[in-house]
């Protein structure tokens, strides 16, 4: 999903530095406030961060807060170090020439979400076009964190592929994709005679007839033979990526089961959200589908409304 708009959700947990046992998200023994926490850490980062050594910058540009821990908004996400061309591509006219310190930065959605009995936090990231900056967020609030209160913030992705438990476990299937890209001859000769040098990128999609469908996610991903290499294996064929057309609330998304660039766990947005004349989603259009792919996450782990 290169060039979709897609949305990550990880639950956030907190335990002590050398035990993995789940601590309270407020915790006055061990002086935990992790709503609070993440509302401080948001408002001290308003401004732009420079990684130099990764070339890369962000900050936060809070849009609308509804209790500590509970706030949504943009990253702003940077990238810098090397010079480029903007050329227009009606005209072709070359318009600008970017220089090594010149930052190009892109709005990410974001948002940060807490129950009113603190037992559940979730955090919601957007990627666009293949971009995120979760690695570098992850790894500065995290060291924040462990600093300020001698404990471990975690940020655990929902996983379509994850064991008993998982939100999307008991999700219907409309439609599976399976694609190996770069496949040779020796599978596409099986289905159309090719000069034994081109590579093609081959799929197979299976889909269930209407108001029908191919059964719980679960079941159907339990249906495919796993390779040591983290590829699925069917009919023979290894697939290092998959991506499957499920039920979330009351919509039918797009979710990777799994494949290169960290696309497991993603949901695709791309068709669902609104863009505006930047190219980007509005705001409104990324907040509503949030608010209903949240509403259902919290809904499948506690059987009531978030």
């Amino acid at each position: 999903m290169v060039s979709a708009i897609g949305l990550r959700v990880y639950k956030i947990g907190a335990h002590p530095r050398r035990d993995a046992t789940p601590l309270p998200l407020v915790d006055k023994k061990s002086g935990i406030d992790v709503p609070s926490y993440i509302a401080s850490f948001v408002n001290q980062n308003k401004t732009q961060n420079k990684k130099d050594s990764a070339e890369r910058s962000w900050y936060f540009e809070k849009m609308e807060e509804t209790k500590p821990g509970c706030c949504r908004g943009y990253i702003h996400y940077g990238t810098f170090g090397f010079e480029s061309n903007f050329v227009d591509g009606k005209t072709k006219a070359k318009k600008y020439k970017r220089s090594v310190t010149d930052v190009e930065e892109i709005p990410l959605y974001f948002e940060f979400w807490t129950s009113n009995d603190n037992r559940t936090a979730l955090a919601a990231f957007q990627s666009f076009q293949g971009r995120s900056c979760i690695n570098i967020l992850f790894s500065d609030i995290q060291e924040d964190f462990e600093k300020k209160t001698n404990n471990i913030l975690t940020f655990k992705k929902l996983l379509p592929s994850d064991s008993r438990g998982s939100v999307y476990n008991t999700a219907p299937v409309k439609n599976i994709k399976l694609i190996k890209r770069n496949a040779g001859n020796d599978i596409t000769d099986t289905y159309i005679e090719t000069d034994g040098t081109s590579l093609v990128d081959f799929e197979i999609s299976i889909s269930a007839k209407r108001k029908s469908s191919l059964g719980a996610l679960s079941d159907v991903y339990s249906r495919f033979k796993k390779s040591e290499e983290s590829a699925l294996i069917y009919d023979g064929v290894e697939f290092s990526e998959a991506y499957a057309e499920v039920r979330v609330g009351n919509k039918l998304r797009k979710i990777g089961l799994f494949g290169a660039h960290g696309d497991a766990g993603v949901i695709d947005l791309t068709g669902q959200v609104k863009r505006g004349i930047n190219g980007h989603p509005t705001f409104d259009s990324m907040k509503n589908e949030t608010k209903s792919i949240l509403d259902s996450i919290y809904k499948s782990i506690y059987g009531a409304k978030r």
